[in-house]
């Protein structure tokens, strides 16, 4: 069962842009989990906050990676275009911007975990920044129901009274509890 997820930062800035990649999809397996931790331990790097972040059964929430690719996306607008061919290398100026300066073994490691996760190139480094792709329109097809009564239908019995639920509820009065079990 996993649990909270991460709650610190993940340490190191270079490694923010490839931590956001690699969780993103939601399919960092353990095994390319251990391979990352490898390089990192290979380069000296101290695992700490970071961890937290290379736990298998602990996934980082949407929460989580949401907040972590802000953070990446208000650095990265400090970082010349040149500088975001590449993950690795949209984290190391990440890092030495904030005057964090890796070693050329840390480099190195970035390096070779974003080639063995297939995360190299600049497709990767769009996904940080590319709105989403606009979806073709969809061919005009005409219903085989009446709308008007399919959206009766779903409107239900008192739909004045869901309405002022609905606006009661989303105006601000009423917080949203993230991580409440559902079980």
């Amino acid at each position: 069962m996993a649990g909270p997820g991460p709650t610190a930062e993940p340490g190191s800035l270079a490694l923010y842009p490839l931590l956001y990649v690699g969780w993103a999809d939601g399919e960092l397996a353990a095994e390319e989990l251990a391979m990352l931790r490898g390089h990192l331990r290979e380069a000296g790097v101290p695992e700490g906050a970071l961890a937290e972040w290379l736990d298998p059964d602990a996934p980082p929430s949407a929460e989580r990676l949401l907040h972590l690719l802000d953070e990446v996306r208000r650095r990265a607008a400090e970082v010349s275009p040149e500088r975001r061919r590449s993950l690795t290398e949209l984290g190391i100026a990440i890092a030495e911007a904030d005057g964090e300066y890796p070693t050329r073994e840390e480099c190195a490691a970035i390096l070779r975990i974003e080639e063995a996760l297939g995360l190299g190139g600049p497709d990767a480094v769009a996904t940080l920044f590319d709105p989403a792709r606009p979806i073709a329109p969809l061919p005009d097809v005409q219903p085989r129901f009446d709308p008007e009564a399919m959206a009766r239908f779903l409107r239900g019995p008192a739909p004045e009274t869901r309405q002022r639920v609905r606006a009661l509820l989303s105006d601000g009065r009423f917080e949203t509890a993230t991580g409440l079990s559902t079980a």
